[in-house]
C-alpha cells in the first residue's frame, strides 16, 4: 500500500524557563518536522470531512474528481489537508486495483481509462478534510 506524506516543517521560538514570573527566551531557531498520511482510508483529518463529492464519471478519457472543479462549485475549503476516494459503492480506491493518477488534496483524483490494464475505470467519489 503506499502513502501520501507532507512534511510540514516550521521554526520556532522556545520558552526555555519559567521562573519567578521571569520568562527566559531561547531565541536559536529550532525546526521541527512532522509529516501526516494526507490521502486514502488512513488520511489523518484535524477538521472536518465535506460531504461526498462525485462531478464526473468514468465516460470519456477516465474519472476526474478535481479540487478546483469542486471548489469553482463551494463544495470544498480553497486548501484542503486531506482526501479520501472510494467508488460509489464504498471501495476505497487503493483497493480497487486501478491504477489511480492523482489522489491528492492539492489537486483532487483522477483515474485515467487508457492506463487500466482493465478499462474502464470505476466511477468514484471523493471527500476533503477542511
Amino acid at each position: 500500500m503506499k502513502f501520501a506524506v507532507l512534511l510540514v516543517v516550521y521554526t520556532a521560538i522556545i520558552c526555555t524557563n519559567v521562573r519567578d514570573s521571569v520568562q527566559q527566551w531561547d531565541t536559536t531557531p529550532h525546526t521541527y518536522v512532522t509529516s501526516r498520511i494526507v490521502y486514502g482510508v488512513n488520511a489523518v483529518c484535524d477538521g472536518a470531512w465535506t460531504d461526498w463529492i462525485n462531478l464526473d464519471g468514468p465516460g470519456g478519457a477516465g474519472d476526474e474528481e478535481y479540487l478546483s472543479e469542486a471548489a469553482a462549485q463551494g463544495l470544498v475549503c480553497s486548501s484542503p489537508t486531506a482526501i479520501q476516494a472510494q467508488t460509489v459503492n464504498g471501495i476505497p480506491a487503493e483497493q480497487t486495483g486501478q491504477f489511480i493518477f492523482n489522489h491528492n488534496p492539492y489537486i483532487g483524483f483522477n483515474c485515467i481509462n487508457n492506463h487500466q490494464t482493465q478499462p474502464p475505470c470505476l466511477d468514484y467519489k471523493v471527500r476533503y478534510c477542511c
